[in-house]
């Protein structure tokens, strides 16, 4: 039988390890809202955006939600609305799905898009266990797409092939960040996955140099270079724990690979990075997105919306362009933004 005291002393372990856990938590969060020597500038990659056709929606569903385990993003609704509103009737569904703080969003237009890379996610070991059940439970669904996966041997990671062709490595993790003690995170539910880890893109031969210094020169990372099969990777850094990853091969990264896929990351100088970017002449507006009212001629119209893009990453001491790969980048002052306190509306951003 419990003694009286014994209970006491059980409550006082049990209140001072959710304090350090609520310490730990806050700490994290901390460390992706500032500069670091290593990302610079570069604070945290939210989100990859998808099209998935317009046909599309049903099998994203089911492999995204169903099978890997994303929470539903309730702000997609809004976004359809909000582009039906202004006129951008090309994309009639919307589909977001968290993953962590992370996000895949899916709008059903045409072409189906399939990113140059890999994509790394992380789940807790319990969550992990239960991977391969629910996959083996959408596969009658995902008849005829090119949706298929594998278990590494020794159990703890698993390849997977989206029904679109993008592929996602999951790796199981004993430890469990979760960052989201007294900020806004991600709407929806408690996804499954604890976030996206890296993404890691195929280039061509000789391009991993010029990355790093195009990283470096806009952002203020401290990529690293690293020997890989095919000549080199450039590990690019991007807050405290997340990575853009380059890997030469001999017929990786030409332009006419690319669809038009784009990634989201975050920024806490988006002057320095508005200036440079406009030095470099790499400031794009994507057409899609004007009719939204997201165009960048001038800093005070980037400002205005919190965000700017590029599409092209090029050397800047030569101005070859090394690899083509929309990047939307926008500020700790976007309404989007998920480690902000808990407070903020809907935006506009994609």
């Amino acid at each position: 039988m419990i003694s009286s005291s014994q209970r006491t002393s059980q409550r006082l372990r049990l209140a001072l390890r959710r304090l350090e856990e609520r310490k730990a938590q806050l700490q994290v969060a901390a460390s992706v809202l500032d500069d670091g020597p290593h990302h610079g500038s570069l604070l945290m990659l939210e989100h990859i955006n998808l099209n998935i056709g317009e046909a599309g929606a049903p099998y994203a569903k089911a492999f995204w939600f169903e099978g890997l385990g994303f929470a539903v993003d309730p702000r997609a609704v809004t976004m359809t609305q909000a582009n039906v509103a202004a006129g951008n009737t090309s994309c009639l569904q919307l589909t977001w799905a968290n993953c962590g703080l992370n996000q895949l969003h899916m709008p059903s237009e045409e072409p189906a898009q399939v990113l140059r890379g890999t994509v790394y996610a992380s789940y807790a070991l319990a969550q992990f266990a239960l991977l391969e059940q629910r996959l083996k439970a959408i596969k009658p669904k995902l008849e005829g797409t090119k949706f298929c996966f594998a278990t590494e041997p020794g159990g703890r990671m698993l390849r997977v092939t989206c029904p679109f062709g993008n592929k996602i490595v999951i790796s199981a993790t004993s430890s469990v960040p979760r960052p989201h003690a007294g900020i806004v995170g991600q709407p929806g539910g408690e996804s499954l996955g604890l976030g996206i880890d890296s993404i890691v893109f195929t280039v061509g031969r000789g391009k991993a140099p010029g990355i790093a210094r195009f990283y470096h020169t806009v952002f203020g990372t401290q990529a690293r270079l690293e020997a890989c099969a095919n000549g080199l990777r450039c590990v690019v850094p991007v807050g405290p724990s997340q990575h853009l990853t380059f890997e030469e091969h001999p017929v990786g990264g030409a332009a006419a690979d690319y669809d038009g896929h784009h990634i989201a990351c975050y920024t806490s100088r988006l002057d320095e990075v508005y200036h440079t970017l406009q030095r470099l002449k790499l400031i794009w507006n994507n057409p899609r997105f004007v009719k939204l009212g997201l165009r960048y001629d001038t800093l005070e119209m980037s400002l205005a919306v919190n965000e700017v893009r590029f599409l092209d990453i090029a050397d800047p001491a030569t101005g070859e362009v090394l690899f083509r790969l929309e990047h939307e980048i926008r500020t700790k002052q976007h309404p989007n933004y998920p480690l902000k306190k808990k407070e903020g509306r809907v935006g506009m951003g994609a």
